[in-house]
């Protein structure tokens, strides 16, 4: 079984729209035995944004369209379109997130393809990439599987795609219904014998 922690749960103030309203929303942890879970979505999450060269325009198209919204978000790079490789940065990435995995960081890494990018991230412990190329990807790699790293195909995808994509992405939750928690706990278990 779980419980909630409340000593895990803390508030972020976000501005709404409009000046006068107020958005509390809170950051969950959940347990599960020992294994501690981020749920909830991703909307009042840090979202740290990377891309390669491929992918540098959909990322700050992505940047402008999240700091409308006034969402947290910090972008690594690349800051050019020069012609750049992506292990690098991909690493970078999922360090951030790794590092930062139980205080509601999360991110969005772009190239031509959507899947080299998630590669070299993934290495890090705890990082759950799904390169998603349609909205219902997205709500599935997040109810069914608590995916903190999106990955989106620049060669593939229009703008306006995208920003469907990673709408669904940070809006959608994490299923806490079996069978969804018991495998993601699974994964989490199979993660430590690594780590």
């Amino acid at each position: 079984d779980y419980y909630f922690d409340v000593s895990c749960v803390y508030a972020r103030i976000v501005l709404c729209t409009s000046p006068i309203l107020l958005s509390f929303i809170m950051a969950k942890l959940i347990y599960q035995g020992t294994a501690k879970i981020p749920y909830g979505n991703h909307s009042s999450r840090t979202v740290i944004l990377a891309s390669d060269h491929r992918g540098y325009d959909m990322k700050q198209d992505i940047l402008d369209y999240l700091s409308m919204q006034r969402m947290s978000v910090t972008n690594i790079g690349t800051h050019t379109q020069t012609r750049c490789d992506y292990p690098q940065i991909s690493s970078d990435l999922g360090l951030l997130i790794s590092n930062n995995l139980l205080c509601d960081t999360v991110g969005i890494g772009i190239c031509g393809s959507g899947i080299g990018i998630g590669m070299p991230a993934s290495k890090w412990p705890g990082i759950y990439a799904a390169r998603c190329l349609t909205p219902e990807d997205a709500k599935i790699s997040r109810s069914h599987n608590n995916s903190n790293l999106l990955t989106l195909a620049a060669d593939i995808l229009s703008f306006d795609e995208a920003r469907e994509i990673v709408d669904a992405w940070l809006w959608e939750p994490f299923n806490l219904k079996e069978p969804y928690l018991s495998r993601f706990v699974q994964t989490m278990e199979l993660e430590k014998k690594v780590y």
